[in-house]
């Protein structure tokens, strides 16, 4: 985040989350496995999970497009051609108690899904 406020000539600033809650940042690599472009994909669709709770990604906020203007221009929020792969980010604000242990992620647009559980 240091390197992306230098960039734009400002000191680095984290707003505070909420009181109780702390920042989670889930960095998703993804990869085009099909053989035509993918078109715009973004991490904000994930689901973080957190034993029994589950959150959605805290809209809007600077840390995020801090994180996605590091990645260059390549990563699923760009579109990716057959094959490539790149980063995308998302913030969650979770309470201080919570530990996320899994990640539930769209896989099409007919509702199904896929559970990534997150490894300690």
């Amino acid at each position: 985040m240091t390197a992306y406020y230098e960039s734009i000539g400002e000191q680095p600033q984290v707003p505070s989350p909420d009181h109780g809650n702390k920042w989670c940042i889930l960095t998703a690599h993804a990869k085009n496995i099909g053989h035509v472009p993918l078109t715009a994909w973004s991490a904000d669709v994930a689901i973080l999970n957190a034993g029994q709770d589950s959150y959605n990604a805290d809209a809007g906020f600077d840390i995020q497009q801090a994180y996605e203007d590091t990645s260059n221009g390549r990563g699923p929020e760009y579109g990716l051609n057959p094959n490539a792969s790149g980063p995308d980010y998302t913030v969650y604000q979770i309470p201080t108690t919570a530990t996320p242990t899994a990640v539930t992620v769209p896989t099409s647009d007919n509702g199904g899904s896929a559970i990534v559980t997150l490894g300690g």
